[in-house]
């Protein structure tokens, strides 16, 4: 009864990225053996934050692909973590903590990406203030992913915009070339290419008027599209 409570639970987990479908297939083959065995999600978090740690090791003696594929291998261990974690919350009939350990895991894994690719350049190798340069595009990298995944109206694009295994996986590959950095700069160009023929500036100026998010005489607009007119008072 158990595993196929916890199947249920794992078929309503939203996304059909390889994080989140790697993350449901665990938990229907393992949830139930991982709580039997007292693992508490924030358990798995600890287990990718481990991996998290190793990969920057490999990436420390020069084996950055494989320093990615960890980042990715712990990306998915802690997506297993969060989806325990909410179908705990929702036996419990609990609310999600704003500092849950996922999101901070988050922020932790895109630095160690920025990190080993940051390694992995070839930019100025010699000391000095210039070295910041190597730094700069894995920074923006994961800067536009995360922009674009919150500017974009569709959410299967943002679901695999935020797939850090996607983006190890990329990146892994990428990093076998000599010619990573010029890669590297030719992808934020596309994502940055692909963000402005996606967004639709017209729908983000009038969106939030048209939804109500906004309210019209907020920003010196009445019901009728033209501006407010002042009221006629006398002071006699």
């Amino acid at each position: 009864m158990e595993p196929r409570w916890l199947s249920h639970h794992a078929a309503h987990e939203n996304g059909a990225t390889p994080t989140a479908a790697l993350a449901r297939l665990v938990v229907r083959l393992s949830g139930s053996a991982l709580l039997h065995a007292g693992t508490r999600p924030l358990l798995l978090q600890l287990g990718a934050v481990t991996l998290l740690l190793l990969g920057l090791g490999a990436g420390w003696f020069g084996w950055t692909a494989a320093g990615l594929v960890l980042c990715g291998a712990a990306a998915v261990v802690s997506r297993t973590g969060e989806l325990l974690s909410q179908i705990e919350r929702n036996a419990l009939l609990a609310r999600a903590s704003r500092l849950a350990p996922e999101r901070l895991f988050g922020w932790a894994l895109d630095g160690a990406i920025v990190t080993l690719c940051a390694w992995r350049s070839t930019l100025l190798l010699a000391s000095g203030p210039g070295w910041l340069l190597r730094w700069c595009a894995p920074l923006v990298l994961v800067l536009v992913l995360r922009l674009l995944a919150r500017v974009l109206p569709s959410a299967r694009i943002t679901g695999w915009l935020e797939d850090r295994l996607v983006a190890t996986a990329v990146l892994a590959i990428l990093s076998s070339f000599a010619a990573f950095d010029v890669a590297l700069g030719i992808g934020i160009v596309a994502l940055l290419g692909f963000g402005l023929v996606r967004i639709k500036p017209a729908s983000i100026a009038t969106g939030g008027i048209a939804k109500g998010a906004i309210p019209a005489g907020a920003i010196g607009i009445s019901d009728n599209g033209q501006g407010p007119n002042r009221a006629l008072t006398s002071n006699n």
